[in-house]
């Protein structure tokens, strides 16, 4: 607390953010300093999102996963809800390249031999069978995407009225398969146990991305919405490097904070600087949204 008695904002990058989110919130709402964060854990960002009442006493704004979880889907989302009445059901779809950094390869090991989760009629559950995985015709080419839990599950709810949202990520069809195997194997708790201890051994060696990859790589997404009466309209957009992203998102963040722009409370993204937010971040490019078949 007091390292932050002069200070107006911080932008927390310490990852894992399940063991570090919660006492710098404390922190923040103790010397009234403004809290953004990177993070892209569904579980913490909706903790944050559920400060709204601290943050509006403190006279700051609690503003979870302004980097690349999860600014460019939850912009997308918000964007694509806006031409649906009543959004329902949110499906997400990510393609990504490059290697993690080491707080996300330590967030990933953790989280072995946990099921994918979703938000289905507002409840967090394991995703079921039928929604395991998808295809969808994203920017570079369609693909088919296994499900996994991402921070919009958490988010969507928050920047849109629908209550069931799902999130899914390209990978090689190995890589779909090794997922399905470690999740029966993980049902073990030893095995679950040892997995996760050997990869978090991994995770802590782990480069990253070096800036020859983080200049060249391009990330795709793509966003369906169904309202309650079965009508869908679908949208698409492409990033830069979500690393590169994250630093040019989190500092535009910052300045907005500076301005004074943005109100006390606990808010997305999208909430909080508006669904055209990503778009007007350097090299991002959204694609049309158009009405489709659910």
């Amino acid at each position: 607390v007091q390292a932050l008695a002069d200070v107006e904002a911080v932008v927390h990058c310490a990852g894992p953010f399940a063991h570090t989110s919660r006492v710098m919130i404390d922190a923040c709402c103790a010397t009234s300093t403004h809290y953004v964060d990177i993070t892209g854990e569904f579980g913490v960002i909706e903790a944050a999102l559920q400060r709204d009442t601290d943050a509006r006493s403190a006279g700051i704004a609690i503003l979870p996963a302004c980097g690349w979880d999860v600014v460019p889907s939850d912009c997308l989302i918000a964007s694509v809800a806006h031409h649906v009445p009543a959004p329902q059901t949110i499906e997400l779809v990510m393609r990504t390249r490059g290697r993690m950094s080491r707080g996300t390869a330590r967030t990933v090991a953790e989280s072995i031999g946990a099921p994918a989760m979703c938000r289905e009629d507002g409840v967090f559950r394991p995703v079921p069978p039928a929604k395991r995985t998808i295809a969808a015709d994203l920017p570079y080419g369609p693909a088919r995407a296994a499900a996994i839990s991402w921070g919009d599950i958490a988010s969507a709810a928050y920047s849109t009225p629908a209550t069931s949202v799902y999130t899914y990520a390209v990978m090689p069809r190995a890589a779909m398969v090794g997922m399905n195997v470690l999740a029966r194997g993980s049902r073990v708790a030893s095995f679950r146990r040892l997995l996760r201890a050997g990869a978090t051994r991994i995770a802590n060696h782990a480069p990253g991305p070096d800036a020859e990859m983080r200049a060249h790589a391009r990330c795709e997404l793509w966003a369906r919405v169904t309202s309650t009466n079965g009508a869908s309209a679908v949208g698409a957009m492409t990033t830069p490097d979500g690393y590169v992203l994250t630093v040019d998102s989190a500092l535009r963040v910052v300045g907005l904070l500076q301005s004074g722009r943005i109100a006390p409370g606990a808010a997305t993204p999208s909430q909080a600087f508006g669904a055209d937010f990503a778009a007007s971040l350097p090299g991002v490019e959204m694609g049309g949204i158009h009405a489709c078949n659910a």
